[in-house]
């Protein structure tokens, strides 16, 4: 069974948010791990609530051939075996285009090329550029303009060419 295991500098972003926006705890997880890190207090909760089904090499994307569940059943869809979902690697805002009134970073049927920048999440006041991991065509745009995202959350599926 593969536990989260947060690195220190994960971990120390967590306290910055706690401390800027003034709160006691914070918890942060998915279906298969949770970590909960209280502010004032010197211990840090990790909860294993199943064990994890694949390990990612890139926490920003997953292959549908490494998705085992959908992460809202009620929402379960099919995905191609070329398709790459790339994920939230961080809770913030999402953004789909570079400024108000811009035009987007991309759409259904946009062509993108590794590397190009699909959207922006906002956290911590630092703008996180988040790339696509392959290059090909954009399938679905799950992530709303202005939306709160959290860790793992779906943002673009990609069809590899």
């Amino acid at each position: 069974m593969a536990k989260f295991s947060p690195d220190s500098s994960y971990i120390e972003v967590i306290a910055k948010i706690l401390k800027e926006y003034d709160l006691r705890e914070v918890s942060i997880g998915n279906k298969n791990s949770r970590i909960t890190i209280k502010r004032g207090e010197k211990n840090i909760h990790h909860q294993q609530t199943q064990p994890l089904q694949s390990i990612q090499a890139n926490p920003n994307t997953q292959t549908a051939q490494q998705t085992t569940a959908p992460q809202n059943t009620a929402q379960a869809e099919k995905v191609s075996e070329n398709a790459v979902v790339v994920t939230a690697p961080v809770v913030g805002t999402v953004y789909l285009s570079p400024k108000p009134k811009a035009p987007p970073f991309v759409q259904v049927g946009t062509k993108v090329k590794e590397g190009q920048t699909v959207l922006i999440i906002e956290a911590m006041k630092i703008m996180n550029q988040i790339p696509a991991p392959c290059s090909g065509i954009v399938s679905k745009v799950s992530a709303e303009n202005a939306q709160p995202v959290e860790f793992g959350d779906t943002l673009v599926t990609i069809e590899k060419t």
